[in-house]
């Protein structure tokens, strides 16, 4: 017998198949003399209502069902614009319409099959969702903190550790040697935990505040600073030997993050100050 979580997660899925399905009933309204334009239109219940239907019973189901009220919208303003066209240009139109339709129809039921998101090309409801959980987000804050300076700090922090991921990734596209590709995404990853982390606890960071005045700067001028060497139209030995110690101060920057991240979920930051100054240290022997 399939668990309460099986159960639900199929009935998901089903409805968001569902939703995406309804739009191809609007070709059996064009047996009727409502052509096109107005076929798609009136078909625009069908996904509304699912849409209604499961607005408080699934988040995955209502978000595909309104991307399908989405898609029937916008193919029955572009079946609308090609009554403005002549023959043989309305029908190449039209063709074209009914075959972006069927791809993009087909894509969606694969994709939901799987309980995967899928959002039709030019929708605004991503970025619709993007504003309404920043929004959230920023009541979240508010709620967690008694004064405006903590919430603005607490903002400061996660868009300067989403600047920093941006650089790094940057930089990644940069390098080509596999080893320290590798140990680039290492780091990028555990950027990605002390955002999360931060998010689900921002006390953590005032506690590790000072680690990420520091750290993060420094990791990204390091990179820079081997992009710069690799990029020499003469490699010298000093170049060489420049770009190889990079490989141990990444393996030291990565250990460092990786204890933050340990030492915040245990709530024990007193030894972050002494990683500082070993990377200070070494960046300075190293010339970086």
């Amino acid at each position: 017998m399939a668990s309460m979580n099986e159960t639900t997660n199929r009935e998901e899925k089903k409805w968001a198949r569902r939703a995406h399905l309804s739009t191809a009933l609007s070709y059996l309204l064009m047996a009727t003399p409502l052509g096109f334009t107005f076929s798609f239109l009136a078909n625009l219940i069908t996904p509304f209502i699912i849409w209604l239907t499961r607005r408080n019973e699934g988040e995955y189901s209502s978000e595909q069902a309104k991307e399908a009220v989405f898609l029937q919208g916008f193919l029955a303003a572009a079946f609308g614009i090609t009554s403005f066209f002549s023959a043989p240009v309305n029908y190449i139109m039209i063709v074209s319409l009914i075959i972006y339709h069927f791809i993009e129809l087909t894509t969606a039921m694969i994709k939901t099959s799987y309980g995967k998101d899928f959002h039709y090309p030019f929708s605004f409801f991503p970025s619709l969702k993007k504003r309404k959980q920043k929004i959230e987000e920023e009541y979240h804050i508010f709620d967690k903190y008694k004064d405006k300076a903590s919430a603005a700090h607490y903002k400061e922090t996660i868009q300067s550790l989403d600047k920093t991921i941006s650089d790094v990734e940057g930089i990644l596209q940069k390098i080509k040697n596999e080893s320290i590709r590798f140990k680039v995404k290492r780091i990028l990853g555990m950027l990605e935990k002390l955002k999360e982390n931060y998010k689900k606890d921002p006390r953590d960071i005032q506690l590790s505040r000072q680690f990420l005045s520091y750290y993060p700067d420094a990791t990204v001028k390091i990179l820079n600073k081997y992009v710069e060497l690799y990029n020499q139209n003469i490699q010298t030995q000093e170049i060489i030997q420049s770009m190889q110690k990079v490989d141990s101060v990444l393996d030291s920057i990565f250990m460092a993050f990786e204890k933050l991240y340990e030492k915040l979920l245990s709530n024990d930051v007193m030894e972050l100050d002494s990683e500082i100054e070993v990377l200070e240290k070494i960046t300075k022997l190293e010339g970086m």
